[in-house]
């Protein structure tokens, strides 16, 4: 595994510094995937070894974007100038949506 370390790490921390534009976060994450690889390294069928690395490391990333997602709090309607939506006017647009295509175009303007 060592040999496997010394010859792929360049081109796996360059993989996720291109992607994740911090080099101490690429750097964690190459760790993290060869962590893993050495894991799965009893499952490994051979094969190219920097393609095996590179889906590790693919994934690696995957896993810390969603662990680190955050929900942006959207702007209220008076920021973004949106006129409020009367709960009248949303059962109306509910009650549309209900109808069959044909009597919707009847009550609806194109």
């Amino acid at each position: 595994m060592e040999e496997l370390y010394r010859e792929h790490w360049p081109l796996v921390c360059g993989f996720l510094l291109r992607r994740t534009r911090d080099p101490h976060l690429a750097e964690e994450l190459a760790q993290e995937t060869f962590v893993k690889a050495t894991r799965a390294l009893l499952g490994w069928r051979g094969g190219n070894a920097a393609a095996w690395l590179l889906t590790i490391a693919r994934n690696v990333l995957l896993d810390h974007v969603r662990r680190n997602r955050r929900e942006l709090e959207l702007p209220s309607p008076d920021e973004l100038g949106v006129p409020p939506l009367h709960v009248a006017a949303m059962d109306v647009r509910d009650a549309l949506e209900r109808l069959p295509e044909q009597q919707r175009r009847l009550l609806t303007v194109p």
